[in-house]
């Protein structure tokens, strides 16, 4: 079997979400003083790879530890949309030809190759997006989750979350800033997005692991 990372390491200085914490992971004991080794961790829920839960957007939506642990761990269909240019939507018609060939329950895989840009912060910013039509289409579709090696479903430098609402709010799980799409070959496959059993939380961040079984 071999297993594809499909997350980007969590480290100081990383891209984030415009206004999220900035990470941090910093020495709280050190093998020289105290002969073993803790990390002090300082992160946002949505740092990294991280899945959004519907208490993300919805108050009276789902957090994270609540979601069965089954919602994590899926078959995948995955559209390859490396073609789009900087802040170009994502529509029904691009979606279509891949969600043909999902059944109710499957995850969405949107491959854009952004991940390349994930060191170049401003340009990172103007991914690609889904449309408010798309995202419906994707929830008309019974997708279970979907994902993306972008920053954001939504347009990050218009400040809107139309596609967020709608997904949310249809129980469709969110993960956002994959990597490494590229290194899967296949149209159709397993995933994995585990997150952590964060007490009340919106969100958590994730390993995503693609099986080829």
């Amino acid at each position: 079997m071999k297993v594809i990372d499909l997350s980007h390491a969590i480290e100081k200085g990383m891209p984030i979400f415009p206004g999220d914490p900035e990470p941090s992971i910093e020495s709280a004991f050190t093998h020289e003083q105290d002969s073993f080794h803790v990390n002090r961790l300082l992160l946002g829920s949505h740092t990294g790879t991280h899945i959004d839960a519907p208490y993300h957007i919805d108050p009276l939506g789902d957090p994270i530890d609540t979601i069965p642990i089954h919602r994590f761990v899926g078959m995948g269909v995955k559209v390859v949309l490396t073609q789009l240019k900087a802040e170009t939507p994502i529509t029904p018609v691009m979606l279509a030809p891949s969600l043909q060939e999902a059944v109710p329950g499957d995850f969405l895989i949107i491959h854009t190759g952004w991940d390349h840009y994930f060191h170049h912060h401003d340009h990172y910013q103007r991914h690609p997006y889904l449309t408010p039509e798309a995202a419906q289409m994707v929830v008309e579709k019974q997708m279970s989750l979907i994902a993306i090696d972008a920053l954001n479903v939504d347009p990050t430098r218009k400040e809107i979350y139309p596609a967020h609402e709608i997904l949310m709010k249809n129980n469709c799980l969110i993960v956002e800033n994959l990597c490494r799409l590229d290194q899967i070959k296949e149209t159709r496959g397993l995933y994995a997005f585990l997150p952590l059993k964060l007490k009340g939380a919106d969100g958590s961040p994730v390993r995503g692991i693609y099986l080829q079984l």
